[in-house]
């Protein structure tokens, strides 16, 4: 119809309200009305995904659904292998033809999803810049395009870290100051996925490494310090999209500006 749309958080929406004396549909539409007045100059425009990235999404729900079937269903067989023998050989029939299945479903959905990215030029080439990352793996490249629609919503890093839960907020009022913490207004499946590629990164990225080592005899708590990781890796994703190239540790980066120099005054 040609309506510009603005998408916000209800939340945001309830706290902004100064008058939660009563509820029904008529005042819900006025408090709703107030706030776009009053944050007119804050709006964000409603970019709606295409249908390649909605199909992705379901596809990836479903993924994620029948891959939480898969483990649950493991666990149980794992435990009853420790505990009873007895029982571990009945569960591991009962459930073979089922895990059978599941396993052959979650392949098809994994190939199904590589084919729509090899179908979108942007998608593919923004996972291999994202990829190019140590300890960003394809889950999670694929989840970031879903989410960003392709990096279209997000204009920043810090959007993206804010959005993603892993910027500590200041909590202080007068002489009052208590320890910053994240905020629990986040996309709870992509600040799950950025832990587990923290976790990754410091394991295989030199420098993300040796940071986590110098931050805890530091005295830092190893999980504000993996916030950072996952802070530092969101700034790195947004780096090489914006950038068109993918990621170069520090020595790789001044080695190919200093040939480049060289070039240039040849």
């Amino acid at each position: 119809m040609g309506v510009k749309l603005w998408v916000e958080h209800a939340l945001k929406i309830k706290r902004a309200t100064t008058d939660m004396r009563g509820k029904d549909d008529r005042k819900d539409a006025q408090r709703i009305a107030q706030y776009a007045v009053r944050y007119i100059d804050k709006r964000l425009e409603y970019q709606e995904p295409s249908d390649l990235i909605k199909e992705m999404h379901l596809l990836t729900k479903s993924r994620n659904t029948l891959l939480s079937q898969k483990v649950a269903i493991d666990n149980q067989i794992k435990e009853a292998k420790t505990h009873d023998t007895f029982e571990y050989k009945i569960l591991t029939k009962a459930y073979a033809k089922a895990l059978k299945v599941l396993k052959k479903s979650i392949k098809e959905i994994e190939v199904k999803i590589e084919s729509l990215i090899q179908q979108d030029a942007a998608a593919k080439q923004n996972i291999d810049l994202i990829t190019s990352i140590p300890g960003i793996g394809n889950q999670v490249a694929i989840n970031l395009i879903i989410a960003t629609n392709n990096f279209e919503s997000f204009n920043s890093a810090k959007h993206l870290a804010c959005y993603a839960g892993v910027v500590p907020f200041k909590n202080e009022s007068g002489v009052v100051i208590k320890k910053a913490r994240i905020s629990k207004m986040a996309n709870k499946n992509i600040k799950s996925l950025m832990h587990l590629a923290a976790m990754a990164a410091v394991r295989f990225d030199s420098e993300l490494k040796e940071y986590f080592i110098r931050k805890v005899k530091e005295g830092k708590n190893k999980m504000s310090v993996l916030n950072a990781v996952r802070n530092k890796l969101i700034h790195r994703i947004m780096a090489v999209i914006k950038r068109r190239q993918p990621y170069l540790r520090k020595d790789e980066y001044f080695y190919q500006q200093r040939n480049n120099f060289s070039c240039f005054l040849t």
